[in-house]
Order: C-alpha cells, then sequence, then structure tokens
C-alpha cells in the first residue's frame, strides 16, 4: 500500500490564500524552525528480513486518529524537512478509530530492499509534521561474510569490482557473485526470484576480490549484488545497493596511463597501471621504441613496437613484454581505442635503460666477458696462484667467441698474464693494506677489446680457510633457457659462489666449469660438483650420490651431492589430510628409501671419522622437518607439527641444516626453492611456503655457518622461459661455511633428531634446533670494504643480488561474462 501525496484541491487553496495576501501588500514573515518533537518511535522488530511485518512502538503528545507511521524504502524521498517528497512506500495509521497517545502499528512491508538504509517517520493528522525523530534501519538476513564494492564511479558499461569474504569455505568453488538490475527482482527472500541476473561471476577461496563486467546493467537507478552461495540463493553476506553513471558518449581523453615497473630495462617486462570512462572489448596499450612514431590525433605514424590488449576495463594493470624495444633511449606508451588509435590518456614517455651484458638478451652485440669484475677465493701469504680468465670471454648468443690474447691492464707486479688468459703469480709476505685487483685486457684481432677485474683477496698466516657452497637443479640441464651454459657461469660469478653442486646438468656442468676456468667431477646420473678448487673424485657412498673431495687451501673438503626422487606422494596433502597421513605416505616413498639409505651412508662416514667434516648438498624434494614444529596456523595450513621423514633420518644422521642454522626466523625466512617462475602460483591458493623448501645444505664435523641465503637472478618466467637470465625453476641455496669448529659453546655440527610420534608424525621431544650449528659473525663489513675499493677501480662493483619474491601481477583482463548462472540457465 502507498500513501499519496495530499490532492490538487488542497494545493489549490493554498495558492489562493498565497495570492490574497500578496494582493494586500501582505509580507512573507520566514517561517519558524519546525519545534523538536517530544514522541518516539521505536522498531520493536528483531532483524526483519524482505517481505516481514515491521512492528513500532511509539509515544505522542499529540494524539489523533490520523497519526501515522511512513516507510521510505529511498530516504531522500522521505519528509526530511517535515514536507512531502514522494510517495511512501509502506504506511499505517497508529490508531484510525481513537486518538492514542502511546502503542504499537504494524506496518506491512511490500516494497523494501536490503542493502541499504531504509528509514521510518512518525507523522502528524495525515501530515509531515514529525512526532519523534525518524528511525533508520535494514532489512536483510543473518550472515558472517561480507561484500563490498571497491570500484570508486561504477559506470554503465564498465568493470565492477567487488571484494568479498564468505564466511565459509566452499570446496567446490561454486560460490558467487549476483548483481541485478532491478532490485525488486533479486533474491530477496533467498530464493531464486524468477528471472536471471544481470551480471555474476563465481569468487575463489574464502576471500579475495573479483572484477564483473557490468554488461546490461543500466544507469540512473539503484542496483543491487549478493553474495550467494553454492550456485544457489543464500546470502553469505548483507547485499550491496549503488548506481550506475551513464556509460561515456564516446572514447575521451581523461583517463590516465602509469608505468609501475621501477628501473626499466631493456628486455624485461613493462607493467603499466591505467583509468578510462570508456571500456572497450579492444582497448589497448601500444609501446613505441620510436615516440615519433607514436599515435596523434586519432592516427598512427607507425606499427607499435610491443603491445597488449586491456579488454572491457575501467581501470587495472597489464604487463607487457619489452619485445624488441632498445635500451639507452626514451621511449613512449599509449592508452588507445577500439583497436585504433585515439587517445584514452595522455602518452607517457621513459627512459628505458640498456641491459647490462648479458648472453642471450639483445645485449651485447659482440664478443665479451661474461661479467665485468671476479672475486677468486681467498688465499694466505706466500702463496702460488694459478687460474684462468680465458673461458670467461664470451661470443654473442652462446657462440663461439673470436680468438683474443689477454694481457694485464693494471694491477701488482707479482702477477702475470699469458697471452693464453692464465694467470700465475706468488702472494706477498705481508697483507697489503688495499685488496690486490688485477684488470685482465682482452685483444682480438679485429681491435675489439674488453676488460675483467679480478679480486684477489689475502687472509691472515693460519686463519681457516671459507667456501661460498651452493646447491642448484639446472632444470633439465638448462634446456629451457637460451645459452644456458654462459648464463649460468655468469650467475656463478656474480653471486660470488666458489663450490656448487648441480643436479639434472645434463651433461653440460664440465662446459659451465670450462667457461669459469674451474674444475668439474661430472657422472652420468647429472650429478656434478664444480669449483676452483682441485677436486678429487671418491667412492660413491650410495646410491644418488656423488662424493668428491675438495682441496680448499690445503685442508682437504668431503662434498656430497645428492637428488632424491622427484615422484611420490603430493607434499601439499598435508594440508587436507594431516600430517600422520602426509608422513606416512612419505615413508612409503622411493624418496624416503634413498634418504634413508644416504642417512646410512652418513652414520658409516662420521662413525670411521668422528671428527671428519662432510658437506651434503642436494635436492630432496622434501620439506623440512625443523620448519614444521609449531601449532597449527596459516603458516603451516593448520597441520600443525610435522616430522617430514626425508628431513628428519638426515638430521638423526648427525647433519646441520646450514640455512636453518642461519635463519632461525621460519616466519621471515620460510627458505622456499620451488615456485619461483612467475605465472605459476595461484594467489588464491592457500599453500604455505614451507611446502616449497626442497633444497639443502647440510654440515657435519668442524664446519661453521656463517651465513646462508635463496639467490635467483631476476625474475624467471614459466613461459616462454627462453629469454630468463636465471637458468633454473629452483632458487640456490648458498652457505657461507667456514672451515673449523665453532668457537667454544657456540653450539655442534648436528647431533640425533629424536623419534617421530607415529600417531601425529610429529616429533617427539624436539625443543628449538636441535645439533644446529651456531651463526658466528657478520661478513658485512669485509664486504662493503671489498666493493669499496673495486669502486674506485672500476666504477662499481656487481654484487650479489637477493631477489625478492613478489606476488604475481594481474593481468588487468576482465574473467570472461559467461551468459547466465548455471543454476539460472537452467529455470
Amino acid at each position: 500500500m502507498r500513501r499519496i501525496t495530499r490532492s490538487a484541491v488542497v494545493a489549490a487553496l493554498i495558492g489562493a490564500v498565497v495570492a490574497a495576501t500578496a494582493a494586500l501588500g501582505v509580507v512573507a514573515q520566514p517561517a519558524a524552525a519546525a519545534p523538536t518533537p517530544n514522541g518516539t518511535l521505536t522498531l520493536t522488530s528483531t532483524a526483519p528480513a524482505p517481505g516481514d511485518p515491521l512492528t513500532f512502538s511509539y509515544t505522542t503528545d499529540k494524539p489523533n486518529t490520523k497519526n501515522w507511521v511512513a516507510v521510505y524504502n529511498d530516504p531522500a524521498t522521505g519528509p526530511t524537512d517535515q514536507k512531502s517528497h514522494g510517495s511512501s512506500t509502506d504506511w499505517a495509521y497508529v490508531d484510525s478509530t481513537t486518538a492514542s497517545s502511546s502503542g504499537t502499528v504494524t506496518v506491512a512491508s511490500t516494497g523494501l530492499t536490503p542493502g541499504h538504509d531504509l528509514v521510518a517517520y512518525f507523522l502528524y493528522a495525515d501530515g509531515y509534521t514529525w512526532l519523534a525523530q525518524p528511525v533508520t534501519f535494514h532489512v536483510g538476513y543473518t550472515t558472517s561474510g561480507s561484500l563490498a564494492l571497491t570500484t570508486t564511479t561504477p559506470r554503465a558499461g564498465g568493470d565492477l569490482t567487488f571484494s568479498y569474504r564468505t564466511g565459509d569455505a566452499n570446496a567446490s568453488g561454486t560460490d558467487w557473485i549476483a548483481v541485478y538490475d532491478d532490485p525488486k527482482k533479486s533474491p530477496l527472500n533467498q530464493t531464486y526470484p524468477g528471472s536471471g541476473s544481470t551480471a555474476w561471476s563465481y569468487v575463489s577461496g574464502t576471500s579475495g576480490t573479483v572484477t564483473i563486467p557490468a554488461g546490461a546493467l543500466t544507469s540512473g537507478h539503484d542496483v543491487i549484488a549478493y553474495l550467494l552461495a553454492d550456485d544457489g540463493y543464500t546470502w553469505l553476506a548483507q547485499p550491496v545497493v549503488f548506481r550506475l553513471a551513464a556509460a561515456a558518449s564516446g572514447p575521451t581523453a581523461g583517463g590516465t596511463l602509469t608505468l609501475l615497473t621501477e628501473d626499466p630495462m631493456a628486455g624485461k617486462p613493462l607493467t603499466f597501471s591505467f583509468t578510462t570512462a570508456t571500456p572497450n572489448a579492444k582497448n589497448w596499450i601500444g609501446v613505441y621504441d620510436d615516440p615519433s612514431t607514436a599515435p596523434s590525433g586519432g592516427a598512427s605514424h607507425g606499427a607499435s613496437t610491443t603491445w597488449e590488449y586491456v579488454p572491457n576495463a575501467t581501470s587495472g594493470t597489464v604487463t607487457i613484454p619489452s619485445g624488441a624495444l632498445t635500451g639507452g633511449h626514451t621511449v613512449a606508451a599509449v592508452l588507445l581505442y577500439d583497436d585504433g588509435y585515439v587517445n584514452l590518456a595522455p602518452p607517457i614517455t621513459f627512459t628505458l635503460k640498456a641491459e647490462p651484458p648479458l648472453t642471450g638478451s639483445t645485449e651485447p652485440t659482440v664478443d665479451h666477458f661474461l661479467t665485468d669484475d671476479i672475486v677468486r677465493p681467498a688465499v694466505g701469504p706466500s702463496t702460488a696462484v694459478r687460474f684462468s680468465v680465458a673461458g670467461m670471454w664470451a661470443g654473442v648468443r652462446g657462440a663461439a667467441p673470436a680468438a683474443a690474447t689477454f694481457t694485464a691492464q693494471a694491477g701488482p707486479d707479482w702477477l702475470a698474464v699469458a697471452p693464453d688468459g692464465t694467470v700465475t703469480g706468488t702472494t706477498p709476505a705481508s697483507i697489503p693494506a688495499q685488496t690486490p685487483l688485477l684488470t685482465v685486457l682482452a685483444t682480438e684481432a679485429s681491435g675489439l677489446t674488453g676488460t675483467l677485474t679480478v679480486e684477489l683477496p689475502l687472509t691472515e698466516p693460519g686463519a681457516p680457510p671459507a667456501v661460498h657452497a651452493a646447491t642448484l637443479t639446472m632444470w633439465d640441464g638448462g634446456t629451457h633457457v637460451d645459452d644456458a651454459v654462459d648464463k649460468l657461469a655468469r650467475s656463478i660469478l656474480v653471486n660470488r659462489f666458489d663450490l656448487v653442486a648441480l643436479q639434472a646438468t645434463g651433461g653440460n656442468a664440465t662446459a659451465v666449469a670450462q667457461r669459469l676456468g674451474w674444475n668439474a667431477i661430472e657422472d652420468a646420473a647429472g650429478l656434478a660438483v664444480i669449483a676452483p678448487y682441485p677436486l678429487t673424485a671418491l667412492p660413491a657412498p650410495a646410491a644418488a650420490v656423488l662424493a668428491v673431495s675438495a682441496a680448499v687451501a690445503g685442508t682437504d673438503l668431503p662434498v656430497w651431492n645428492t637428488a632424491l626422487d622427484g615422484g611420490g606422494p603430493d607434499r601439499a596433502s598435508v594440508c587436507t589430510d594431516g600430517a600422520a597421513a602426509a608422513v606416512a605416505a612419505e615413508k612409503g616413498s622411493t624418496r624416503y628409501a634413498q634418504a634413508h639409505t644416504v642417512a646410512q651412508a652418513v652414520n658409516t662416514a662420521r662413525t670411521a671419522t668422528p671428527d671428519g667434516r662432510l658437506l651434503l648438498l642436494g635436492a630432496l624434494g622434501s620439506p623440512s622437518n625443523l620448519d614444521w614444529t609449531g601449532a597449527p596456523s596459516a603458516a603451516n595450513c593448520g597441520a600443525g607439527p610435522v616430522a617430514w621423514p626425508v628431513t628428519s633420518e638426515l638430521q638423526a644422521a648427525g647433519l646441520a641444516d646450514a640455512f636453518r642454522t642461519a635463519r632461525t626466523d621460519i616466519a621471515a625466512d620460510p627458505g622456499a626453492t620451488a615456485g619461483i617462475l612467475g605465472g605459476t602460483v595461484n594467489a588464491a591458493a592457500a599453500r604455505p611456503a614451507l611446502l616449497d623448501r626442497l633444497d639443502y645444505v647440510y654440515v657435519a664435523g668442524p664446519l661453521t655457518v656463517q651465513d646462508a641465503n635463496l639467490v635467483v637472478d631476476g625474475f624467471p618466467q614459466a613461459s616462454p622461459s627462453n629469454a630468463n637470465r636465471w637458468v633454473s625453476d629452483r632458487a640456490a641455496v648458498e652457505a657461507t661455511i667456514v672451515l673449523a669448529a665453532p668457537a667454544a659453546g657456540g653450539g655442534g655440527s648436528g647431533g640425533g633428531g629424536g623419534t617421530a610420534d607415529p600417531g601425529t608424525g610429529a616429533a617427539a621431544g624436539h625443543s628449538g634446533l636441535p645439533g644446529a650449528l651456531a651463526r658466528t659473525g657478520d661478513v658485512l663489513g669485509l664486504v662493503l670494504a671489498g666493493i669499496a675499493v673495486a669502486a674506485v677501480v672500476i666504477g662499481g662493483l656487481t654484487i650479489l643480488i637477493r631477489r625478492r619474491r613478489d606476488a604475481s601481477t594481474p593481468s588487468g583482463t576482465p574473467e570472461a561474462e559467461p551468459t547466465a548462472h548455471p543454476e539460472e540457465a537452467n529455470r
């Protein structure tokens, strides 16, 4: 029932009175402010649902049989100033037979919609004078989730972005957001409203954001959005009511285009954000190597160098491959309309830096050294040195370089460079104040030259040597990346590794060592150890293990390299099946059987030589038992403590995990080595990083871990991967290890790992990190000093870069709009 505004007769009478007073010269005085009403109006219905009758209690000092309660679906149409601005949605007299000063009244609810404020007024004698302060309320159902429209200016034909929280997980992934152009034809009562939604999309997980094309939604009136459960109409959150602005009549240049990539570089993707009031399925961003060829005045002046669509979106981000863009100059980017050349935003220009010399990129175009500088392992005074730099002189895109002659351009007189690139000499008896630097000049017959700076750090007499050991899987021998041998050699040099265990080499590790002027031992199973130190093969202590001895400054260091079976049970099952089931499944795997054999070999070696050193590196394919010790939480996907059997076996054999020794804060440093490739991680998936720590450096005996890190060069992509700077699909684990026991009281070299509780898979009796080595010092001062000295000579060093893992950048491409929600399609 709708309350209609007073009749035209009353309006005519009022008009006549006004005219008469004007004719008599009577001047109207300003109306006095309306007195504050003395009555009350209270909604006594608890949490009313749409369509439920509404009961109010009231009091008034002006009883009248025509006093009435009016309810407005649109608060703007209510008598906000005690004057009518539109018809009420529902109303009722408080008592049409008796002039009551208090009581209750029930108003039938016939046209009220959820998702926004509703307002009720207590009014005097068929008019609009307030008898009480108005009451604001909502209709709806009790829900535990939330829904919000985050698009700041929703527009017809544009995109609508919502944030949501469902409150409950839906394993089937069929929770959905439905938007209705007519709120009265929506699931007001959590049932099918008789017609389909105007626009919709599924949501993933229990929270997140989703973008829905506005499609056929129209402007200028209320529309409503619902978060609904499991392909049905049960509310998961209170609905949202909003209005759409009219669609732009044509393309306008009032949008924005912004480059988000910091320090853009040739050969690297470029990420842009954009806004436009004119979305279109064929809107696009073009990037032009020559800004003079960028479109202007709606006309093309040349083809774009690289480009990408931004379909049906009023805002978003998009990442565009750099393609054939060249560095060292200004380039331009433009946001354009509908596969044409009309600007949707002012064009932008920016400088694209040239990529550093790197085989496989667009630079260099001539023969070159793999890097600008290298650091040799430290040696003591009066020590003979001999190494070669010839292998570091590289051709273009992996091709063999032309013959070059090598000479010393600058450096100490105790070093000599032979024409074939062999460097020889004997270190001085006393350590100089400055770290010795040697600059090697390569010269080809054509006159082409290049230089390489070699840093030769010296140590005090009797100081224990240190190694920078790393483990890395080569991802099918580097076959996924162009020029993998040169790229891996460069990564090793840039990151200052000096002992590397490689897995899945495909027979290419020896070639990498030759590039570096190093030694190599590589087996037919794809395991290799490469280092600048003399290497001696040792008998294999177990299957799937390559054993060598490295002579590090006169100290023998046994090095074992292993790659355990990568198949078997899915480690992520711990999140769904629990700790006990995951541990039991792992113990039935080939990987665990191999780990058990390796652990037995470690025990045998340590029994034979209790004080002997051992360095074990490799791809174990298992999370660490040291990481899964806490109570159930998001960090361990609710699984709680898990005694992963592969790493538990190795810990029980007396090995200490170098990474966790140096980095004890598990939350800050989860150590994930898998999942590094861009475009492979689903941000909505609840997968803890601890599941992806699969590669390890272990130590035993008189060895001290000083530091440990994960290393990745650049931002490798899953596909296409050929241009990746990093040859692997996994991060390297590197550790700085001193070949000496920790200081007294500083911890041991590892001990027994305890036993596992067969009921839960949790390690029993563990506290902290049993047997972990102490972190005994910080080499930051030495590193900074070396960098400063080298910077004076060559204008700066390429230093070790630790890449921060980032979340996937959204593509800016909205979800495709289905024609109908599947539940509705069957109606």
